[in-house]
């Protein structure tokens, strides 16, 4: 899958950025695509930080619906 600008994503885990878990390749948050150049794309991190990344090492980001959970 191709991905493009204003995707909503996140590092996938088993990359060398994922076992990272530094500020600026946070582990498990969503970050936007802001700039897409060949396989290269750079990433703002809902933390605030930015960082640049490879076709790969990031996948669409999906948030849990909470409407599917019921609290006892």
């Amino acid at each position: 899958m191709k991905l493009k600008v204003g995707d909503k994503v996140k590092i996938v885990e088993g990359t060398r950025y994922y076992d990272d878990d530094s500020k600026s390749n946070p582990n498990n948050i969503e970050g936007e695509i802001t700039t897409a150049k060949d396989c290269t794309y750079y990433v703002e991190w809902s933390n605030g930080t930015c960082n640049s990344y490879e076709e790969g090492d990031l996948e669409l980001y999906e948030p849990i619906n909470i409407d599917n959970y019921e609290i006892y």
